[in-house]
């Protein structure tokens, strides 16, 4: 999985086209019902941290004194808030069901920092990796959360956010996944993390192959092969990946991986920019793939 020695193509598919903007929302982050029976969610603030905030979601009922449970950041896309991410993925339904904290930090004006992008947060120079550290220290004080089970995924530019610090970071995480996310930072990775990727073939604003997107404003976009290669580097996938394509979702899996930090990428056929659900991807549900990859799905 070398890419300068095998210069493996993991995959060949020809992107569409087709216009899409990053969905937006309007919701405020206090006051937030968000409908689901069984979890208790709040809104906190981050400590010296400026005012910034985090959704938190967790089973009704937790105490001081409850068991520690697995923590699970879900960083929103550019234009989305955190409220807005709890609602576009069933993860707060799965911190019910599966038995973890599910925390959904804001990033500023509705942006993540993650190197050449995006938004306000880049044109701020706002350190987020420094907000996210702040963020897990607190989660462990205070949340009563196991400090060696803390996840992170992003959707967009909240899984650019989750490449850079899953790059800076991956003593401090368990396992990370970005969903239609790629590396727009600097940063090369050097240690192993367990790690999976989720891509739509038909993505205009992180195309698979890189280059232009359709997002007005956007950078040059890296390879998402690239990115995912070289995450695979870092964790000693050295041998040729194993494939195969089931119901429209090519998956390819590391081969000779570090023990425990195995990388996988999938790829579903015709999605464009979009959060893998049951509404438009009913055979390929993103929240569920993850947990099982990250070995979360049975934990409660």
């Amino acid at each position: 999985m070398d890419p300068v020695k095998g210069r493996t193509r993991w995959w060949k598919m020809r992107v569409s086209a087709v216009g899409i903007a990053l969905i937006a929302t309007a919701c405020g982050l206090f006051g937030v019902d968000l409908g689901i029976d069984g979890v208790d969610v709040r809104t906190v603030r981050i400590d010296n941290q400026n005012g910034r905030t985090a959704l938190l979601v967790e089973p009704v009922g937790r105490t001081a004194n409850s068991p520690e449970l697995p923590l699970v950041m879900v960083l929103h896309g550019l234009g989305e808030d955190a409220e807005g991410m709890a609602r576009l993925a069933t993860w707060p339904e799965a911190a019910r069901d599966a038995g973890f904290v599910a925390v959904f930090p804001q990033g500023v004006d509705d942006s993540w920092n993650a190197g050449r992008c995006c938004g306000s947060a880049v044109e701020q120079g706002v350190d987020d990796v420094a907000f996210l550290d702040a963020l897990v220290a607190q989660m462990v004080a205070e949340e009563n959360v196991d400090p060696d089970a803390v996840y992170m995924t992003g959707f967009s530019n909240g899984a650019m956010m989750t490449y850079l610090y899953g790059c800076r970071r991956p003593d401090a995480l368990a396992g990370a996944a970005s969903v239609a996310g790629t590396n727009f930072s600097d940063c090369e990775p050097s240690a192993p993390l367990r790690f999976v990727q989720v891509s739509g073939s038909d993505d205009p604003v992180i195309p698979v192959l890189g280059g232009e997107s359709s997002l007005p404003g956007l950078p040059a976009v890296p390879s998402v092969e690239q990115s995912v290669l070289a995450v695979a580097k870092a964790s000693g996938c050295t041998g040729r990946p194993s494939g195969a394509e089931v119901a429209g979702v090519a998956s390819f899996q590391g081969a000779g991986c570090v023990e425990g930090k195995p990388v996988r990428y999938d790829v579903v056929s015709g999605l464009g920019h979009e959060y893998p659900n049951l509404v438009n991807s009913p055979g390929y549900v993103a929240v569920d793939e993850i947990l099982e990859f990250w070995g979360l799905a049975g934990s409660k």
